[in-house]
């Protein structure tokens, strides 16, 4: 009870007025208890003292992160995905600044090793603890049940799972910094040097395993939860031609989550195996693979990138149409756009891998996938400048997410053309491993959905910041 004034007698259960002064006016005060509202009464001198507990109460249960609203798990990935975004910008600073300073170094010649390992923690950072809770567990789950006129997801407690378990993967993944030999082993996590006696300690490597693992699991349950909520919610008046094209950019993803995850985490069991079960899976000089590695990786990683892309082709649509007032040009087109893309991404994932000694039917035919990748790509292009030319957004130069959107599509367009350059098996080959390859995928994931998350937070900041 908020006030103990007033007491019930423990014997017959009488109310106990012994101590009330009969000549202050009594009011009525409500709260709420396990769900409940309940109601006690007490003199006037006691509302103010009343109402600060109500609100103190009111303010420690909004922020103790047990609810499970959609809203409110919402706001939860946006402040964790903020705070990771963060931590990953100042490691790819200390990158930065060391570039630059060649000959006067940041990091001791003793601890050159945090460099790699500061390359290692930066593409992790932003692709599992940014990215993916930003456009997925925020947005997604934010806007999900409000597309679908629905009251909240199907699974509300496994969304809440979901949310708890990335602040705790992400200490793990953190306490990697501090242990006594880094890990500079590349975001791929390629062995042998994963799995190798090379360095040193495999307490580092096991933290970064063990928290991409556990983070999966976050993912698939958020993407099985994000799938079973349109499949049972969905109004059956709603044809899935006409669902809002966000819906179908997280249901696609949602699909391939599901299929690509499970093959990282067999993956990253098969590493741990190496390192502590005597087990050969990579270990060439006992008739290991390496090799077979990078196939299965990539066959996770490559998926990934649409992964990251595709929620932001959905959300970039959305806020473009709704700020220029015009139904979106070729809505069932940019639907089929994005199935292809999620389909061919799936099956090309070796055109990381032109340099390992491919025979030339397999380069044929990644090479021909790859290209082939670029006519949906194109066809959205061609939608979104279609539904923005003509309109009196083109003169207006005052609206903040119209300029993140123009950023973002002159982003995209350099960034795909750089990879119809790489998709060529020669020009790629020789331009593996330089800073060519570094910047595509930057100018494409860093400046492409990074700019989503702007034009999102532009768009939906009163509703996200809200109440937070």
């Amino acid at each position: 009870m908020l006030i103990r004034r007033l007491q019930r007698s423990e014997t017959n259960g009488i109310r106990n007025t012994d101590n009330i002064n009969k000549d202050i006016p009594m009011i009525s005060c409500y709260y709420t208890k396990n769900d409940k509202v309940m109601r006690i009464e007490m003199n006037i001198k006691d509302r103010k003292s009343c109402n600060k507990k109500i609100s103190q109460k009111s303010i420690v249960s909004n922020l103790y992160p047990k609810s499970c609203n959609h809203k409110r798990i919402s706001k939860y990935y946006l402040l964790v995905s903020i705070t990771f975004g963060i931590s990953g910008t100042i490691i790819s600073l200390m990158i930065r600044f060391e570039l630059d300073s060649s000959s006067n170094r940041i990091m001791s010649y003793e601890n050159l090793n945090i460099y790699l390992l500061c390359i290692t923690l930066h593409g992790l950072l932003m692709i599992f603890y940014l990215v993916m809770p930003f456009l997925i567990g925020s947005y997604g789950n934010y806007l999900l049940p409000i597309c679908l006129g629905a009251s909240e997801i199907i699974y509300p407690r496994i969304n809440n799972i979901s949310y708890l378990i990335i602040p705790s993967t992400y200490e793990i993944i953190m306490l990697s910094m501090i242990c006594e030999y880094g890990i500079g082993i590349g975001w791929t996590l390629y062995p042998p040097l994963s799995t190798s006696i090379i360095t040193l300690t495999s307490i580092g490597i096991d933290l970064i395993l063990y928290s991409l693992l556990i983070s999966g699991i976050s993912t698939t349950l958020t993407s099985i939860n994000l799938i079973v909520t349109l499949h049972i919610w969905k109004p059956l008046i709603l044809t899935f031609s006409n669902i809002d094209i966000y819906i179908w950019s997280l249901i696609l993803v949602g699909y391939m989550l599901i299929i690509v995850l499970p093959i990282l985490a067999g993956s990253l069991l098969m590493i741990l195996s190496d390192l502590h079960y005597n087990t050969i899976f990579f270990d060439s000089l006992y008739g290991g693979d390496p090799i077979f590695y990078q196939h299965i990786f990539w066959f996770f990683a490559h998926p990934e990138v649409h992964i990251l892309m595709i929620p932001s082709f959905g959300l970039l649509s959305n806020i473009l149409s709704e700020h220029i007032n015009v139904i979106l040009f070729g809505y069932q087109s940019m639907i089929l756009a994005m199935s292809c893309i999620t389909y061919l991404g799936s099956l090309v994932w070796s055109h990381h891998m032109f340099t390992i000694g491919m025979e030339i039917d397999s380069k044929t035919y990644f090479i021909s996938s790859t290209l082939l990748i670029s006519l949906p790509t194109s066809s959205k292009m061609f939608n979104w400048l279609c539904t923005y030319l003509n309109t009196y957004l083109i003169l207006r130069i005052n609206n903040l997410s119209i300029i993140y959107i123009k950023m973002f599509l002159i982003m995209f367009t350099l960034g795909g053309s750089t990879g119809l350059i790489l998709g060529n098996n020669v020009i790629d080959i020789s331009l593996h491993d330089t800073y060519y390859i570094v910047s595509h995928f930057h100018i494409v994931l860093s400046l492409g959905t990074i700019m989503t998350i702007f034009i999102g937070l532009s768009s939906y900041q009163e509703y996200l910041f809200m109440c937070i």
